[in-house]
C-alpha cells in the first residue's frame, strides 16, 4: 500500500526526521532501507508517494503522526491501473523490446556487482519506462573514486557512457539503460529493495574465486571503512557493515571460503570485521582496495614512516 499525503507534507515529515535525528541522506535511507538517491530525490520532492512501511518508520523515528494530512491510500499498482485507462494496450509498448546482455561473466563484472550491492540501486517503473542504475558516493572522500574508477569500470565493461550527478554532499554515477538493467537482472541483481529481495553474493561468482575476491573488493570499497579496533590498538581493521541478513550471510561464507576471518555480526550495529594481523595484510594483498579513502587510513594506522607520501599529505591535512 502506498500512503499519499497533502502537498508539501512528505517533504516536510522526511526533513523534520532528518534534521530530528541529525542524519545524512545516507544514515535515513539504510534506517528506512531505501536508495539514498531515492529518499533525498524521489520521496523528498514527492516524485513518489511513500510505502506504507517507510510512512510507519519515518512517523515512529521522529515520533510524530501524519495521519491527518493523509489524503488517500493507494494499491501498490495504482499508477499501472490509472496508465491502463488513459493508454490502449499500455502494457505492450513496454513487452515488445527484447533487451541484450551488454558483456559475458568477468572479474570486473563481478566488482560492479559487488560496488552495485554495496552502494548501488537499481530503478525499475515499466509504466513511466524507467529503467535506471545508481551508485553513490560521499562527494568530499569518494569524488575521485567514483570518477576514475567506477565509472571508467562500468564503461569498460558495459561498452556505454555513464552519467554524473553531484549534490551538496553527494556524488552518483548513474544510467537510463533497459539493457544495462537486463544484464543486471540476469547476472543476479534484481531491481527494487535490497533487504526485501534478500540480495547476495550471485551463485556464479561465489563459484569463482578470483570473481569472488573482486566482488568482494566492490562491497567493501562501497560498504567497508579501516579503522583501529579500538582506541589502544592503533592497528587497522577491516570493517563491513549491512542491514541485510541475507547480504550478510553471504559476506561471511565468501570471507570464510577465501580464508579471511570475518567476526560475528554484531546486531546493535550490524557490522562485523576482520582483525588478525596476517588476514588483515592478506585482505589489503589480494583484494586490494581502490577506494583512495580506504588507502589513506590503511596507512595512517599502519604508521607508516614519517618519509612515506601518504604519511607526508595526512600530516599536512591535519595541521
Amino acid at each position: 500500500m502506498r500512503i499519499k499525503l497533502k502537498d508539501g507534507k512528505q517533504k516536510e515529515l522526511i526533513e523534520f526526521v532528518k534534521s530530528k535525528l541529525n542524519l545524512t541522506w545516507k544514515s535515513l535511507s539504510q534506517k528506512l532501507i531505501c536508495g539514498e538517491h531515492y529518499l533525498s530525490n524521489e520521496l523528498r520532492k514527492e516524485k513518489r508517494t511513500l510505502s506504507k512501511e517507510t510512512y510507519e518508520k519515518l512517523c515512529q523515528l521522529g515520533k510524530r503522526n501524519f495521519d491527518r494530512f493523509i489524503i488517500a491510500k493507494l494499491e501498490d499498482n495504482w499508477g499501472q491501473i490509472k496508465g491502463g485507462k488513459n493508454v490502449k494496450n499500455r502494457k505492450s509498448l513496454f513487452t515488445k523490446i527484447n533487451p541484450k546482455i551488454l558483456c559475458n561473466p568477468s572479474p570486473e563484472l563481478a566488482e560492479i556487482i559487488g560496488i552495485i550491492i554495496g552502494d548501488g540501486s537499481i530503478y525499475v517503473i515499466p509504466e513511466k519506462s524507467i529503467y535506471q542504475v545508481h551508485v553513490v558516493g560521499n562527494l568530499k572522500d569518494e569524488k575521485e573514486y567514483m570518477l576514475n574508477y567506477v565509472k571508467p569500470l562500468f564503461e569498460k565493461v558495459f561498452n556505454i557512457s555513464m552519467n554524473v550527478k553531484k549534490t551538496k554532499n553527494a556524488i552518483y554515477i548513474w544510467k537510463q539503460s533497459k539493457n544495462l538493467v537486463f544484464t543486471l537482472n540476469h547476472y543476479g541483481l534484481p531491481a527494487g529493495n535490497k533487504k526485501i529481495n534478500k540480495i547476495e553474493i550471485p551463485s556464479w561468482i561465489k563459484s569463482n574465486n578470483l570473481f569472488l575476491k573482486r566482488c568482494l573488493r566492490g562491497i567493501f570499497d562501497t560498504d567497508g571503512c579501516v579503522y583501529p579496533k579500538n582506541k589502544t590498538n592503533l592497528y587497522p581493521t577491516i570493517w563491513i557493515s549491512s542491514a541485510i541478513p541475507s547480504l550478510r550471510k553471504s559476506i561471511k561464507e565468501a570471507c570464510e571460503k577465501l580464508g579471511f576471518n570475518l567476526s560475528r555480526w554484531r546486531k546493535h550495529k550490524n557490522d562485523a570485521y576482520i582483525d588478525r594481523k596476517m588476514d588483515v595484510l592478506r585482505f589489503f594483498n589480494e583484494i586490494k582496495f581502490k577506494n583512495r579513502k580506504h588507502l589513506i587510513r590503511w596507512h595512517r594506522f599502519n604508521r607508516l614512516p614519517s618519509s612515506s607520501p601518504v604519511s607526508s599529505r595526512l600530516r599536512t591535512r591535519n595541521r
